[in-house]
C-alpha cells in the first residue's frame, strides 16, 4: 500500500535581535509522485520520504544560541533509475535525527542510523553519529563498494569524469578537539580504503590522473599507504609510506598535514603541472606598488602540507631541462621546498644540490642553493642554462670541463627565473683543461700585445673563485697558464649589462718574468684592450 503524500507547518517569530522561534513541520513524500508534479525526463524514482521537525527557542548568532531541536529525516525503500546507465540505484535507506534539548551546542547530536543502499549487487552503508559541537565527538562505520563510473552515470558530475573503484572498510571514534591536541590514545581508527583502476579528468586539472592500485590502512595517527601506483598525465608516480595528522587535516580548514614517505619515478614530467598552478604574476603598477599580474611562471609551494620525501626519480623533465637519476630527499613545508643532499645528472654532468626554494612572500619569491657539479661541459651550460650565460659570457667561447663549487641566493622573477640585482653567491670553480676558441677579449690582446700565443689560448690547471653581488661577478687574482706563458687575471663583469672591467697581466717573455697588464673594459662582445691597468679600475 503506497504512502499519501502531505504537507504541514507551523511557524511562530518574534523579536528583531533575540528571534523567539516555534516551529512545527511534517512532509510525507510517496517520490513515485514527484513525476506527476515536476518532470523527470525519463528518470524513475521510487520510495517513501518524510522528514520531521520541532524547534522551540532562542536564536541569538552573537550568542551562538539557537532553539530546542527535534528532527528526524527517513527514505525507505529508495530507488532511483535514469537514462543514462541500465541498472537502478536501489534499496536506499537513509535515517537520521537532530536533537537538541536546550539550545546550547554542547548537547546537539545528529545520528545517521542507516545510510545505504545498493547498485548492481554492491552493497555501500554509513552509519554514526557527531555529538556536541564544541568537542565534535564522533563515531562512523563506513563499508562497502563504490563504482564511481557507475555512480556518476546516475549522479553526473558537471566538468568531471571519474572511474575506478573503491572499497572501504573503516570504523573510528573520538573527537576532534582530541585529534587537535594529539591525544590519539583517546580516538579509535581502523579499516582500510582500497582503490583500484582510478581515472579522474576535470576541467580544472591539465591532465588526467590515474590511480591502478592503492591501499591505505587507518590508525588513529597515521594512514599507512602500503601502495600507490598511478600516473599523473605523463609521469608515473609510486609511493608508500605515512600520513599524519589526517583526521584533523580533513576537519580543518587550518591545519597541516604531514608525510613521511618514499616517491618513486621513471619519468616524472612537471611542466604541465606547476604551469597549471602558476598564481597571478607580480607586476608593478605606475604608482611602484607591486601588485598581483596574471602571467606569472612562479610556483607558490603550499603552506598546508609537511612532506618528507625520499626519492628516487629516474628522469625528471621541466620544460627543455632534463634531469636523470635524481635521489634525495625532497620536504615541502611552511611554503618551502628543500632538497638536502640530492643528487643528479644533467647536462653530462653529476651535481650535488642543498636549496630551498621559498614563497612564503609571493611578493618576493626567492631562493637558495649549494652546489656541487663534477666534469660540467662548459660549453655546453652557456648553451642550455640562461643563468650561465648571465654571470659567465665567457663559457660561451670556451670548450672543456669544470668542477663547481658554489653557493648562491636571491629572488625570483615573474617568469620563474634568477632576479640577476638580487643575487648574491660565491665559490670556486676549477678547469684542469680547457680550450677558447674566438674570445674577442683574447683577440684584441693578442693584436694589443703582437704576441699570436695568447689568441685561442689553451688553459690547464687552473681555479677561480668567486663572489656575486651588486649585481656583478667579481673574479679574485687567480694565476694560469696561457699556451705555457704565465699570466695572472682579476676583475668583474655587470652580470645584467654585460660590461667587463678586467686586469689581465701575461709574461709575454718568459725569461724576464715580467708581466704585462692590459686592462679589459667595455661589453664582452666589443672588448676595448689598453695595455697598462688604466684609470679608475677596481
Amino acid at each position: 500500500m503506497s504512502t499519501k503524500s502531505f504537507f504541514s507547518q507551523t511557524l511562530f517569530l518574534k523579536g528583531l535581535t533575540n528571534y523567539y522561534i516555534k516551529s512545527d513541520f511534517n512532509v510525507t513524500i510517496n517520490l513515485a509522485d514527484v513525476e506527476k508534479l515536476y518532470p523527470l525526463n525519463g528518470k524513475i524514482l521510487k520510495g517513501e520520504f518524510s522528514a520531521d521537525l520541532k524547534a522551540e527557542g532562542i536564536y541569538n548568532k552573537e550568542k551562538h544560541q539557537f532553539p530546542a531541536l527535534d528532527a528526524s529525516v527517513r527514505l525507505i525503500n529508495g530507488y532511483v533509475k535514469t537514462p543514462d546507465y541500465p541498472e537502478p540505484l536501489e534499496n536506499i535507506h537513509f535515517i537520521a535525527n537532530a536533537r537538541n534539548k536546550d539550545g546550547k551546542p554542547e548537547d546537539t547530536r545528529v545520528t545517521i542510523e542507516q545510510f545505504s543502499y545498493l547498485l548492481e549487487g554492491e552493497p555501500f552503508s554509513v552509519n554514526g553519529y557527531i555529538e556536541d559541537f564544541i568537542k565534535m565527538k564522533y563515531d562512523v562505520k563506513i563499508k562497502g563498494v563504490i563504482d564511481l563510473e557507475k555512480l556518476t552515470k546516475i549522479y553526473p558530475l558537471q566538468g568531471t569524469q571519474v572511474k575506478g573503484v573503491i572499497d572501504s572498510d573503516i570504523e573510528a571514534r573520538g573527537s576532534i578537539a582530541d585529534l587537535e591536541n594529539g591525544n590519539y590514545a583517546k580516538t579509535s581508527c581502523s579499516g582500510t580504503i582500497e582503490i583500484e583502476k582510478l581515472q579522474y579528468t576535470s576541467e580544472s586539472l591539465p591532465s588526467t590522473i590515474t590511480v591502478s592500485d592503492a591501499l591505505f590502512r587507518l590508525s588513529p595517527s597515521k594512514v599507512t599507504m602500503e601502495r600507490f601506483k598511478g600516473t599523473l598525465g605523463k609521469s608515473d608516480v609510486s609511493l608508500t609510506g605515512d600520513l599524519t595528522n589526517y583526521m584533523y587535516f580533513v576537519t580543518s580548514n587550518n591545519d597541516v598535514i604531514k608525510g613521511d614517505l618514499v616517491l618513486t619515478s621513471d619519468t616524472l614530467d612537471l611542466t604541465e603541472w606547476i604551469d597549471a598552478t602558476k598564481p597571478a604574476a607580480i607586476g608593478t603598477t605606475n604608482t611602484g606598488t607591486t601588485t598581483p599580474s596574471s602571467t606569472s611562471t612562479v610556483w607558490e609551494v603550499p603552506k598546508n602540507v609537511d612532506f618528507v620525501f625520499d626519492s628516487d626519480l629516474n628522469t625528471v623533465l621541466y620544460e627543455d631541462v632534463r634531469i636523470n637519476q635524481m635521489k634525495g630527499e625532497i620536504t615541502i613545508k611552511d611554503g618551502i621546498m628543500s632538497l638536502y643532499e640530492t643528487g643528479f645528472n644533467t647536462l653530462d654532468a653529476s651535481f650535488g644540490v642543498t636549496g630551498h626554494y621559498d614563497t612564503r612572500d609571493m611578493k618576493h619569491p626567492k631562493f637558495d642553493c649549494k652546489l656541487n657539479i663534477n666534469e660540467l661541459d662548459i660549453n655546453k651550460a652557456y648553451r642550455e642554462v640562461r643563468l650561465v650565460r648571465k654571470l659567465a659570457p665567457a663559457s660561451g667561447d670556451t670548450y672543456g670541463r669544470v668542477t663547481v663549487d658554489y653557493q648562491i641566493a636571491g629572488e625570483v622573477n615573474s617568469d620563474g627565473t634568477a632576479k640577476m640585482e638580487t643575487l648574491v653567491g660565491g665559490g670556486k670553480v676549477s678547469i684542469a683543461n680547457a680550450k677558447i676558441n674566438g674570445m674577442k677579449m683574447f683577440d684584441e690582446i693578442s693584436k694589443s700585445s703582437k704576441k699570436q700565443d695568447v689568441k685561442d689560448p689553451h688553459l690547464k690547471d687552473f681555479s677561480i673563485t668567486t663572489t656575486i653581488h651588486d649585481n656583478k661577478l667579481f673574479v679574485e687574482p687567480f694565476e694560469l697558464k696561457v699556451n705555457g706563458l704565465n699570466a695572472d687575471i682579476e676583475g668583474f663583469n655587470d652580470i645584467n649589462g654585460g660590461t667587463v672591467n678586467y686586469i689581465v697581466k701575461i709574461e709575454l717573455i718568459p725569461i724576464d718574468k715580467i708581466r704585462i697588464p692590459f686592462h679589459v673594459t667595455g661589453t664582452y662582445d666589443n672588448p676595448k684592450v689598453t695595455m697598462g691597468k688604466g684609470k679608475g679600475d677596481n
